[in-house]
Parts: C-alpha cells; sequence; structure tokens
C-alpha cells in the first residue's frame, strides 16, 4: 500500500531495505536506493512517475501523480 502525502510518499506493509527505483514518465531513472518507508519526493516535478520495489524474487510495482 502507498499512500501520498505533498513532500514525501509513505510504504505501508513494506520492509525497510528492498530496493526501490523511479521512473519519471519517459522512463529515465530519477531516484533509486533501498526502502526507509518513506521517499522524498519534493525535489521531483510535477508529472507522472513509475516506482518498483523489489524484495527476493517479487517485484511490485506502482504508478503516481506528483502534482
Amino acid at each position: 500500500m502507498f499512500g501520498p502525502n505533498p513532500r514525501t510518499m509513505c510504504f505501508n506493509g513494506q520492509q525497510p531495505g528492498e530496493a526501490l527505483q523511479v521512473r519519471d514518465s519517459r522512463g529515465s531513472f530519477v531516484l533509486s536506493g533501498k526502502n526507509t518507508g518513506n521517499l522524498d519526493i519534493s525535489d521531483l516535478p510535477s508529472g507522472i512517475y513509475h516506482m518498483q520495489i523489489s524484495h527476493g524474487t517479487t517485484v511490485e510495482r506502482a504508478t503516481f501523480l506528483k502534482r
């Protein structure tokens, strides 16, 4: 479950330390690292983003809109 906030994305039910990647609508990487439970998206421009969280052999994907 992902919950948007004006300046951060909160990840509920996700395990910290999982690999996290965020791409913009053109497919370019804009953020990557390890999941800490919160993701600061305040520096991203408005737009549509695609997020991927990998844990073990499972990959979860979500799309979000930053206003």
